[in-house]
Parts: C-alpha cells; sequence; structure tokens
C-alpha cells in the first residue's frame, strides 16, 4: 500500500505487490528491507523528471536480466532513470534497450 501511496499514477495494490516482489526475487532484498526499493524509486522520481511508475515499469521490464549480469538495484534504476529522463514517456522502450 505503501508503494499506491508514492506512485505518481493510481495503481491497485496488486500492481503495487507485483512490483515489489519481482525486485525483491530479482536482487535478493529481504521483506525486512523491502520498503528500500519504494525509497529509491522515490528519492530518484523526486530529484528527477521521471516519475516513479515509468521507473517500476522499467524495473520490471529490465531487472531480471540486469541483475543477471552484475547489476545493483541502483545501478539499474540509474539506467532507466536517465534514459527516460530524455525520452519522456518511454520506460518501456528504454528498459527493453
Amino acid at each position: 500500500m505503501l508503494f499506491q501511496n508514492v506512485a505518481d499514477s493510481e495503481l491497485s495494490a496488486s500492481d503495487s505487490a507485483s512490483f515489489i516482489i519481482s525486485q525483491m526475487k530479482a536482487f535478493n532484498i529481504t521483506a525486512e528491507d523491502s520498503e528500500s526499493i519504494i525509497n529509491r524509486v522515490n528519492a530518484v522520481s523526486n530529484a528527477f523528471s521521471v516519475s516513479s511508475t515509468d521507473i517500476s515499469d522499467g524495473l520490471k521490464k529490465s531487472s531480471s536480466a540486469l541483475s543477471i549480469y552484475g547489476n545493483t538495484i541502483d545501478q539499474t534504476i540509474g539506467l532507466i532513470s536517465s534514459g527516460s529522463e530524455v525520452m519522456t514517456g518511454q520506460a518501456g522502450k528504454v528498459s527493453k534497450g
């Protein structure tokens, strides 16, 4: 529910939970540290011109592959954010690239 309240656009409880769980699995984040995922996404969304929804969409599409190659969640958020900031509203394309 916390991510539902923080997100820039309206998300369902299931979408919010699905996002958090997928990131926990991809980056081996424990349930106790799961709030750090939301904090990271929110901090970047507040500091740069990229929405938390764009970041979460991009993470859902790319985190599994990038974590296998050794990228951290912070690096992955950075890659998605930098591309999405330039290509506004294209987080899906950025994360697939």
